[in-house]
């Protein structure tokens, strides 16, 4: 087996790509090639996670290959999809269409052998590539590009597009009771402790079902699953879950809803919470949805005509989030504004700092905890061009408490700025 990593990088408007990039696929079935779809049951409740197994299968001679793609953290795999049909022919909608692609990450790849003795499965969830708004029969079908080709080199020869047999699953109207019954269970997951360290190490290498992170970020993406608007305050309280994969599952769950007017609401609600302020972190995640929010209200159109609205409600949502920033910083300690300036400036709240900004960064350089140090690095490197801050960046660069990665870019900035002998 061949690995090999694939990342993508964080972009808010950047088109959708793949993590790796092979030769265009070829345009013919392979014969004896074959994509076969499977699930756990025949009959599902609506908003119920819908997991099935994708079994290829190869009878011929040719060297062929499938990329295993198990995660991606921009919120799905994109080397497959899935399409939905009710009795109608009416096509179920698909949840991640969003008017502008916004990237997380990424995820590993490696290649494993399709031969007739070693066929390969795959089990995923529809649910993040159909949304089922409706009871109904229907049919399903799915299209992949992960097999190829098997010429030697690192990345393999042209894939091979493939369509699977259809599958017919049944969705019925849900209980109630169940769902409000699953909204408890997140809530009260996201309330959990998680266990202690050494606890929680050894539980992950044994069983990482037994943490309560796993446990939280399986709560969550089921509400991202069941798409209920009484779910929303869960959804939303999750955004600010120290685990960036629960608050990836929320975000997701939010973008979901069809009609995000309610989720809009809940949003702007929870910003005006004094009594829990939102980390930059958190505001982040809430500019991108509002921004979507409004961009579907206005331009119910197509993506395209909803890209033309997109500079005026960014820049709206961004003065509304950086005012709330500068208004809280007075009321925290020097140490924690600090913090929160460097945070709120790696997600672009603070876009122009002002020197006050610097100088409570520059001077508790050696207080910064968790990623913090590594982001105020790259900010002063790159960012801090204030002359007015250079005697607090040379009383920075020589403090030892200071990490090395910081002093070191405190130097750039001050070369950078015309300072020599450094």
């Amino acid at each position: 087996m061949k690995l090999r990593f694939a990342f993508i990088t964080a972009c808010v408007l950047a088109q959708a790509g793949l993590a790796v990039t092979r030769a265009a696929p070829v345009q013919k079935p392979l014969p004896g090639l074959r994509l076969q779809l499977s699930a756990t049951k025949a009959q599902y409740a609506l908003g119920e996670p819908i997991e099935v197994t994708m079994r290829y299968t190869y009878t011929g001679a040719l060297p062929l290959m499938a990329e295993v793609v198990t995660y991606d953290r921009s919120g799905r795999i994109g080397a497959f999809d899935f399409e939905a049909r009710d009795e109608r022919g009416r096509a179920a909608r698909d949840p991640f269409v969003w008017s502008r692609q916004i990237i997380i990450g990424g995820g590993a790849r490696s290649d494993t052998k399709l031969t007739t003795e070693q066929p390969y499965e795959q089990r995923v969830y529809l649910n993040e590539w159909i949304a089922f708004d409706r009871p109904g029969r229907y049919t399903i079908k799915a299209h992949s590009s992960i097999v190829h080709l098997d010429n030697g080199s690192t990345l393999g020869g042209d894939s091979i597009p493939l369509e699977s047999e259809p599958l017919q699953i049944t969705i019925i109207a849900p209980n109630d009771q169940h769902r409000l019954e699953r909204i408890a269970h997140a809530r009260a997951a996201l309330q959990s402790r998680d266990l202690p360290p050494a606890e929680r190490n050894r539980h992950q290498i044994g069983d990482p079902t037994k943490t309560y992170r796993w446990r939280r970020e399986q709560a969550i993406f089921d509400l991202r699953c069941m798409m209920d608007k009484r779910a929303i305050p869960v959804l939303i309280a999750a955004l600010g879950n120290d685990s960036r994969n629960v608050a990836l599952q929320a975000m997701l769950g939010l973008y979901s809803f069809r009609d995000m007017t309610p989720a809009k609401a809940a949003l702007l609600k929870a910003a005006s919470n004094s009594a829990r302020p939102l980390m930059p972190q958190q505001m982040a995640l809430y500019i991108g949805l509002l921004i979507e929010s409004d961009l579907r209200a206005r331009y119910p159109g197509s993506r395209k005509d909803r890209l033309k609205g997109l500079d005026e409600i960014m820049q709206r949502w961004q003065t509304f989030f950086e005012r709330k920033i500068t208004a809280r910083l007075p009321h925290l300690t020097t140490r924690q504004a600090a913090q929160t300036i460097v945070e709120a400036m790696s997600f672009n709240l603070l876009p122009v700092p002002q020197t006050r900004h610097w100088k409570l960064v520059i001077d508790h350089a050696a207080t910064l905890t968790g990623f913090t140090p590594s982001r105020a690095a790259a900010m002063i490197e790159y960012n801090c061009r204030d002359k007015a801050v250079i005697p607090n960046l040379k009383k920075m660069i020589a403090n030892p408490s200071v990490a090395p990665t910081v002093r070191m870019a405190g130097k750039a900035a001050l070369r950078a700025m015309g300072q020599k002998n450094i």
